[in-house]
């Protein structure tokens, strides 16, 4: 923090005092003999020249410091900050809701917790929810039909009321972990610290955007806004009505940012795996 009172030339809150405050900072570093005058015209107009040039400089200074820092970065620059860390920014997002997902992270982190904010990602797009299993126990498995506790794990939905699938949730007296069905998958990782994540296919959502376009250009019409004159169509009961950009953000854009948020929250050392499945 800079000195107080601040000096006439200004002072970044941020980086304590600066070099040149008015032009006795100058007029300081100038060669001995050219200090002794009370008077130098000449003199205190360079000097007072060259400390315009140093606040300027030290305005920009202190801005590109304050830009390349995440806590204090703004528009553009924070955004740039966000993507390198794999956070998306939405569209019209706020600095201040972008830079509190740049450092939000659960101080527990649980798979309970991931498949709640992953789906919470999902809401905006789809009803659909993603599911998150741990392959290596809960994965496709064939056996020679010697097993006495439990059936089999072939199929979409195995039986393993252990592992408290949704399916099994009437033998387990209704306890169930809500998204662990691992869809007949097949573990083949060798990594015991692992999960794996099917999102929904949200490749319909791209096709949301309407665009408008010059009817006497061409013989498609992309897009027709009503002004409700029109009593003999739909436009007369309100169900015409068009919106432009319904989606916000395209399919690629909501995957990446769910992957920018696991990579972000989930605990080091644990590998993981994501893959859309339409089927879901």
């Amino acid at each position: 923090m800079p000195s107080l009172p601040l000096p006439p030339g200004g002072a970044p809150l941020d980086g304590g005092d600066v070099p040149v405050s008015d032009d006795a900072d100058v007029l300081a570093e100038l060669p001995r003999p050219y200090q002794l005058p009370e008077t130098a015209p000449v003199r205190d107009a360079f000097c007072e020249a060259f400390a315009e040039g140093f606040y300027l400089y030290q305005r920009l200074a202190s801005y590109a410091a304050a830009q390349c820092d995440p806590t204090r970065a703004t528009g553009e620059f924070l955004r740039e900050i966000a993507e390198e860390r794999g956070v998306v920014p939405g569209p019209g997002e706020s600095d201040a809701d972008l830079r509190s997902r740049l450092f939000d992270a659960p101080n527990i982190v649980t798979p309970a917790a991931i498949y709640d904010r992953v789906n919470a990602i999902l809401a905006r797009t789809t009803t659909k929810k993603c599911t998150l299993s741990e392959l290596e126990v809960d994965g496709l498995f064939i056996h020679d039909g010697t097993v006495t506790e439990w059936d089999s794990f072939i199929g979409t939905s195995p039986r393993y009321p252990d592992r408290l699938y949704p399916d099994d949730a009437a033998e387990n007296g209704g306890t169930y972990l809500e998204g662990s069905d691992p869809g007949g998958s097949i573990p083949g990782t060798g990594l015991p610290r692992s999960f794996y994540m099917r999102l929904p296919d949200l490749a319909a959502s791209d096709e949301d955007f309407a665009f408008i376009g010059d009817p006497t250009a061409s013989d498609e019409v992309f897009s027709v806004i009503g002004d409700g004159s029109d009593t003999s169509s739909s436009e007369s009961d309100g169900t015409g009505a068009t919106s432009i950009f319904e989606s916000t953000l395209t399919s690629e854009e909501i995957y990446a940012t769910i992957v920018g948020l696991v990579e972000n929250i989930k605990a080091q050392g644990i590998a993981w795996a994501v893959y859309v499945d339409p089927n879901l």
